[in-house]
């Protein structure tokens, strides 16, 4: 049986990392807070417990 992408999309959790082009980096729940109204909505939203796409984002480093 073939799932749509749609069905196997998660929600997303306060703490999903929201990432811009420039490395600006917040939480999902900061942002749906208003605390980054400024900036743009071009970003991405990484899985919080994505810890590889974390890493090469810049988001955590090696001692994290």
């Amino acid at each position: 049986m073939t799932r749509s992408r749609s069905s196997q999309r998660r929600q997303p959790h306060p703490d999903d990392i929201v990432l811009w082009p420039d490395g600006t980096w917040a939480t999902l729940e900061e942002v749906r807070n208003g605390d980054y109204d400024w900036m743009s909505d071009d970003f991405e939203i990484i899985d919080h417990m994505d810890g590889a796409r974390l890493k090469a984002a810049g988001v955590i480093d090696e001692t994290m």
